[in-house]
């Protein structure tokens, strides 16, 4: 069963992929939260491109869909 999470929620989600692999639970429930959400659809953009502008800014590009699994 999924756990419908606050934006609050959701934005701490988005900044813990960046450091570790979520659990299939947070998986879930973030993705059912982007797919309600459209101002965290854009947060989770905004963290995406400020990730690949520093990946790029220290030589480290990862290049086209190579960031974080959703």
């Amino acid at each position: 069963m999924f756990k419908m999470i606050t934006c609050r929620q959701a934005s701490h989600l988005l900044s813990e992929r960046q450091d570790r692999p979520l659990g299939w639970g947070e998986r879930a429930s973030l993705r059912l939260h982007l797919a309600l959400c459209a101002p965290c659809v854009r947060a989770a953009e905004q963290i995406e491109f400020l990730r690949r502008a520093m990946a790029r800014y220290v030589g480290r590009d990862p290049g086209p869909g190579q960031g974080p699994p959703d």
